[in-house]
């Protein structure tokens, strides 16, 4: 912050403008690791698959809080045209991988412990969730959803 302060006084440049992803927007760059050591790219994502990207934390009482309402949701539409990637902004990967082996979650799991994705989609607080499919977002939330949230974006995107 103080860096971006001395920039602005000595050189008149502006910190950079956050990020704000709205439906048709071109996703960004996923460019982290799951946990089992697989970079993910967006150009690796099967075309025509809907991909519910969250980011979440092991700390974040909302995130607690919508986990079984999301999960249910998953569970009801994951197959060929549907996949959720989980993305957890955890930065001590040791509560991370403990949260994990109680929860045994059945879809990847990616690490963006640096905040590095999380900046690149403007993310600045979790939960936050976006439907992806071809590279493109459908819909994105943040906070707190409830499945006819959920339902009600699927219905809108015509699935």
């Amino acid at each position: 912050m103080l860096t971006s302060l001395v920039s602005i006084l000595v050189l008149g440049e502006a910190p950079p403008a956050r990020v704000v992803l709205k439906a048709g927007d071109k996703a960004p760059e996923l460019g982290v690791m799951d946990t089992k050591g697989v970079t993910w790219k967006l150009n690796s994502l099967k075309q025509d698959k809907v991909y519910l990207v969250e980011f979440w934390a092991t700390w974040c009482t909302t995130c607690k809080k919508i986990a079984p309402t999301v999960e249910a949701f998953v569970r009801e539409k994951r197959g060929d045209k549907f996949e959720m990637l989980a993305v957890s902004v955890d930065d001590d990967l040791a509560e991370l991988r403990k949260e994990l082996r109680t929860k045994k979650p059945e879809w990847p799991v990616l690490m963006d412990p640096d905040f590095s994705m999380m900046n690149r989609w403007g993310v600045v607080g979790v939960p936050r969730l976006f439907f992806v499919r071809n590279g493109v977002i459908l819909w994105e939330r943040e906070g707190e959803v409830s499945a006819e949230d959920l339902r009600a974006a699927w219905s809108k995107m015509g699935l």
